[in-house]
């Protein structure tokens, strides 16, 4: 029974990590996104800029 017990905890734990290990990827993957869509905005906005400054 002890032994029992002893394997349903780790797999439990086990099972945890995986959730905390997915978690941070979900977290990782949005940041990567956010930094991605500022970078462009970013580039839209200087090149947008430099389409004034010739224009003018």
């Amino acid at each position: 029974v002890i032994l029992l017990v002893m394997a349903l905890t780790m797999l439990m734990m086990m099972m945890m990590m995986m959730m905390m290990m997915m978690m941070m990827m979900m977290m990782m993957m949005v940041v990567v996104v956010v930094v991605v869509v500022v970078v462009v905005v970013v580039l839209l906005m200087v090149m947008i800029l430099m389409l004034i400054r010739m224009m003018i």
